[in-house]
């Protein structure tokens, strides 16, 4: 990482409730190269296995009449999310 691209970084808190889920995901292990999340074999979680499963994270976790809204229609959209209101 350069010098500029941690100047562009931001700590945030992370809600506690995601600190349980996250600590709870961990008793299970973790994927090769200490990476939270894997694919079946242990290793990086594909983008169209990515994309597919945050489309139905998003039908799943929403009304029908918000999951159909562009709003958080991909990670990068919740940059600015800083608590799980809403």
């Amino acid at each position: 990482m350069t010098s500029k691209a941690r100047e562009a970084t931001t700590d945030r808190p992370v809600p506690p409730i995601l600190v349980a889920i996250f600590q709870n995901h961990l008793k299970f292990g973790r994927a090769k190269e200490g990476r939270v999340f894997g694919n079946e074999r242990g290793g990086v979680v594909g983008s169209s296995t990515y994309w597919r499963e945050w489309e139905e994270a998003r039908e799943y976790a929403r009304p029908p009449e918000r999951a159909a809204s562009p709003l958080a229609g991909r990670p990068y959209d919740l940059r600015h999310v800083s608590s799980l209101g809403g």
